[in-house]
């Protein structure tokens, strides 16, 4: 089964409610934390790889209003991220975090999306282990293919796996089944909310792998995947950006 986008489905108004809300908070956000000068340094030693550090290739996803890590299963050292056990038998996993009534909701409503948003929620991971080619799975979403750093690859393995909330016996939580395809929902770490997004999450994740970029600056899918074009290759346009291209030639 082929990775369907998240944004398929999706109420045209929750959708609008969505990005409106996103733009007005951004402006916010940016206004308030003022560093909208500052260009975002990669960490040294980390990113970009070195001539003689081993390259580990790994893609950023977006669906439209979520972003999402494929990581090479074979690639992650168990001690860093013990948790993928359950999908060492698949090429790549799909990692992410989000709100778990929103993630998980059968039907999207604007009570469901305002309540993501304002306040603070239960989170889940969602991870999704296929094996074919990553454009081929996501063939609607949008793709960027960074490479790191083995150093900045292990640290964004172990940033996911600090990520899983643990029970009494220091396994992880198992919700059951995810969204599409062979995938499960865990109970995460930390509660959702604004600006604390699904795409903050990733965000974080490439920062610790050492790229160049804001975290702060990721409250919507978009600045994930604009921030990330500047240091990774494009492989499938985001339909984040492809939106707000539509948006613009309608007026």
């Amino acid at each position: 089964m082929n990775g369907r986008s998240v944004r398929a489905g999706f109420p045209r108004g929750v959708w609008e409610l969505w990005e409106n809300s996103m733009k007005k908070m951004l402006i916010i956000f940016i206004i308030l934390t003022s560093l909208t000068a500052c260009t975002p340094k990669p960490v040294k030693g980390l990113f970009p790889p070195l001539p003689t550090q081993t390259i580990r290739t790994i893609h950023v996803v977006s669906h439209g209003w979520h972003t999402g890590l494929v990581i090479p299963t074979a690639l992650v050292k168990r001690h860093n991220w013990p948790e993928i056990e359950s999908f060492s038998s698949f090429r790549f996993v799909e990692a992410g975090w989000g709100d778990e009534g929103f993630y998980r909701a059968e039907t999207i409503t604007a009570c469901l999306a305002g309540k993501a948003v304002f306040w603070p929620t239960a989170s889940v991971l969602h991870l999704a282990g296929f094996n074919n080619k990553v454009d081929t799975y996501f063939p609607g979403s949008g793709i960027i293919s960074v490479n790191l750093s083995e150093e900045g690859f292990d640290a964004m393995c172990s940033f996911i796996s600090r990520t899983f909330l643990l029970d009494e016996s220091s396994n992880p939580v198992n919700l059951g089944h995810g969204i599409y395809g062979e995938s499960r929902f865990f109970r995460a770490v930390g509660n959702y909310y604004f600006p604390k997004t699904c795409n903050v999450w990733t965000g974080k994740a490439l920062r610790q792998a050492g790229c160049p970029i804001f975290s702060w600056l990721c409250i919507r899918s978009r600045g994930v995947m604009e921030q990330a074009i500047m240091f990774g290759d494009e492989l499938n346009k985001s339909p984040s950006i492809k939106l707000n291209q539509e948006t613009r030639s309608k007026k």
